[in-house]
């Protein structure tokens, strides 16, 4: 798989319970559809963790920044790891 970079987050507002993590992929390689696929055929619990895929850096860039703020616009840490 060609994932250069991802981004894990795991923020969820006080008081709420979700039982799973998003994960915004960048991938240099296959499309959503095709990475979730060999994902899951890896054992990837895909019911534990949301994961979204964009093939351009652009695409990539407005993800990181939609999960850079809070809903109220606030920014919130995040991690990005290059791969």
């Amino acid at each position: 798989m060609a994932i250069p970079q991802l981004l894990p987050s795991g923020n969820l507002p006080p008081g709420m319970f979700q039982n799973d993590v998003d994960i915004v992929l960048l991938s240099t390689g296959p499309d959503e559809t095709l990475l979730l696929k060999q994902l899951q055929e890896a054992a990837v619990d895909l019911d534990l963790l949301d994961i979204f895929v964009d093939t351009t850096e652009y695409g990539f860039a407005k993800m990181v920044d939609f999960f850079a703020h809070e809903r109220s616009g606030q920014p919130k840490g995040i991690i990005i790891l290059a791969i």
